[in-house]
This record gives C-alpha cells, sequence and structure tokens, in this order.
C-alpha cells in the first residue's frame, strides 16, 4: 500500500513538473512575442516618420503658395516627380555622386518653377476669379510636363541607388541608414524654413505678405517679387521632396499624381495656408499609412488619408488648425 502511496506522490510530483515547466515556457514564449510586436510597433512608427517628413516637406510647398499668393499650383507634384527622375537619373545614367545630382535636379526644379510662375500664375492674378483661373492654367502646366516626361523617360521607372547603404543596430532592429539620413536631411530643411521665415528680413516680407497683401504693398513692398520667391521657395521643396522620396519609393513619370493628393489632404486638414498645421498632420498621415499598411492591408494604405480627411472635415470644416 505503501509503495503504491509512494507511486501516487511521484506520479504527482512529475504532473506537477510538467505543468510548471509548460506554464514557464508559454511564459517565455509570450515575452517573445510582445518584445517581436514591441519591434514591430518602433519600427512602423520610424517607417511613419520618416515618410511623413517628405509629406511635410513637400505640403509646406503648397501651403506657402496658398498663404503667399492664395492660389493651389496643381503642378506642384509634377515639379516633385521631375525633380525625383532628374536625379535618379543623373546619378544612374551619368555617374554622378548623390550630392551634386541633389543639387542640380533642385536648380532645375527651381528655374522651373519660377518659369511656370511668370507663364501660368501671375498674369492670372489680376483676373476675375484668379483662383479658378490658376488651378486650371496650372492643371495644363501638370499635364504638360507629365506627358513631356514620358516623351523623355518613357512609361517605365528610373532606377534610384540609395546614398547610404547597410543598417543600423538599435536595440535589436534593423534601421535602413538612407532613411535615417534623408528623414534627418528633411527635417533640417523644414527647420531652416521655419528659422527663414521668423528670422530673416525676407521671411518677415513673406509672412506680411501673406497676412495682408493689400496692406503689404501700401508700405512699398514689391508684391510680384514676393510671390516670384514664394514660388521658387515653393519649387524647392517639392524638389527637396522628390530627392527624399526617390530613393526609397519607385520613381516614374507618374508619381506626381499621388503626391499632390496627399499634399491636398495635408494642407486642407492642418489648415489652409498653416505651415505649423501641415507639419503635425504630414506626420500624422505617415503614421497612419504606415500602421494601416501592416495591421490591416496595403490594399488600404492610400485611402486611410482620405478616410480621415473626410472624418475631420465633418467636425471641423476649415481644417484642424484654420486661423
Amino acid at each position: 500500500m505503501s509503495h503504491a502511496y509512494g507511486g501516487s506522490i511521484q506520479r504527482l510530483f512529475s504532473a506537477t513538473l510538467r505543468v510548471r515547466n509548460r506554464w514557464q515556457h508559454e511564459i517565455v514564449r509570450k515575452g517573445k512575442v510582445d518584445s517581436m510586436d514591441l519591434g514591430i510597433l518602433i519600427y512602423q512608427v520610424f517607417y511613419g516618420l520618416t515618410t511623413g517628413i517628405a509629406y511635410v516637406v513637400f505640403a509646406l510647398g503648397l501651403t506657402l503658395m496658398l498663404g503667399v499668393m492664395g492660389i493651389l499650383n496643381v503642378a506642384h507634384g509634377e515639379i516633385y516627380m521631375i525633380s525625383a527622375m532628374l536625379y535618379c537619373s543623373l546619378i544612374y545614367y551619368l555617374g554622378l555622386n548623390y550630392f551634386l545630382s541633389a543639387i542640380l535636379a533642385i536648380a532645375f526644379v527651381c528655374a522651373l518653377g519660377i518659369v511656370c510662375s511668370k507663364i501660368a500664375v501671375e498674369p492670372l492674378l489680376k483676373s476675375q476669379n484668379p483662383l479658378l483661373a490658376i488651378i486650371l492654367s496650372t492643371l495644363a502646366i501638370s499635364m504638360m510636363l507629365m506627358n513631356g516626361s514620358v516623351l523623355l523617360w518613357g512609361a517605365t521607372t528610373v532606377p534610384a541607388q540609395l546614398p547610404l547603404q547597410g543598417e543600423l543596430h538599435v536595440g535589436g532592429l534593423l534601421i535602413p541608414k538612407a532613411r535615417v539620413g534623408l528623414s534627418g536631411f528633411g527635417a533640417a530643411a523644414v527647420c531652416l524654413l521655419y528659422l527663414f521665415l521668423e528670422k530673416t528680413v525676407m521671411g518677415k516680407v513673406v509672412r506680411a505678405t501673406s497676412q495682408n497683401r493689400l496692406a503689404a504693398s501700401l508700405m512699398g513692398i514689391n508684391l510680384r517679387r514676393v510671390y516670384t520667391f514664394s514660388f521658387a521657395i515653393a519649387s524647392v521643396l517639392a524638389g527637396l521632396a522628390g530627392i527624399l522620396i526617390a530613393p526609397i519609393w519607385v520613381s516614374n513619370p507618374f508619381m506626381g499624381q499621388s503626391m499632390i493628393l496627399k499634399g491636398f489632404i495635408v494642407v486642407i486638414v492642418g489648415g489652409l495656408g498653416n505651415i505649423r498645421g501641415a507639419i503635425l498632420i504630414g506626420l500624422l498621415l505617415g503614421l497612419a499609412e504606415a500602421f494601416t499598411g501592416h495591421f490591416v492591408s496595403v490594399y488600404y494604405r492610400e485611402t486611410m488619408g482620405y478616410v480621415l480627411m473626410i472624418l475631420i472635415l465633418i467636425v471641423k470644416p476649415k481644417g484642424l488648425f484654420a486661423r
């Protein structure tokens, strides 16, 4: 009987050990899953912010033109596209280095923006309905630039090369160096634009013109010069956004169409002409797309911005940060 009792104790002890080992295995396994989920979450935040910075840089150009000139430049997306295509072409076909290619691409689209301003924008500012007239004229410029790019490059992609190779090891995560470098460059450009508008004389002139064009002209400010300068800065921002996106996305003659819509989302939701609103909404749009693409579906990633815009405009018809 004692033998049977001892066998029962041994079986009970063995069962207890099995339960304890299974429980410990579940804790370890759950800990690994939670750690993996946290890593995925951190990476999606980083991915969303790096994409959002490009949206911010692009949308700031639209915001600047809307605030200073009171117009919407539909060709802003094609200026962005030409910068990206030219940047990739100079590197891939001519073998130029990244820095020189970026300077040449931005200089070209800056000149292109000034020409577009002189031809399709400034002559229409005194028309009966300047906003509608300029939308139609820049739409025509947009179609010309897109189709001209198709004739030049063909309806195909231009291979892009990363300016930085390899990854950074951060807490067990592999962060592409190219994204870190490009995002830092974009963030620096946003800071420089903010300092320019706040601290320099020309920046104050631009802000004064955006607040009241009539009063600015009565104070002796040359509005034509301010308009040309603002259009040039906006084109530089579009070109810079193209350079930020080109190494991590696919560059083709049609890429400007989707980007201009994202820019409109940022400008409208952030409040027309509000720079701080454009910065915040651009970053949030990048985060929303990153999380939607990973946790929901990549097929719904592009629609998330439009869904959020509709929901926000129902509550705040003038945007979150309307002046």
